[in-house]
């Protein structure tokens, strides 16, 4: 059972692209909405160098993983764009 999503995620007709719901109101500790977004700067993070313990089949499987550094060395500012939040609110999908 997911801890973040409402599923496993559901696969594209080829299973090339999963969409991820997030469960409805999950919070920060301070009671703040998490996001989409959050989740994929948080898989982005695992990208980085700086930080040990990121998943290495993230760098196999995900177009562009091969060659992201993470967001500390992104100077595009749009970070791993195999990743996409077409929704940034609450409950919104990855």
């Amino acid at each position: 059972m997911p801890d973040l999503a409402t599923d496993l995620g559901r696969p594209s007709k080829n299973a090339t692209v999963w969409t991820y719901t997030l469960k409805k109101g999950l919070k920060y500790e301070d009671g703040s909405p998490i996001t989409s977004a959050d989740v994929k700067y948080g898989i982005e993070r695992s990208f980085a160098a700086e930080l040990s313990g990121g998943a290495p089949y993230l760098r196999d499987w995900l177009i562009g993983g091969d060659k992201y550094q993470g967001p500390y060395k992104d100077k595009s500012g749009k970070g791993l764009t195999s990743i996409e939040t077409p929704t940034s609110g609450p409950s919104s999908s990855i």
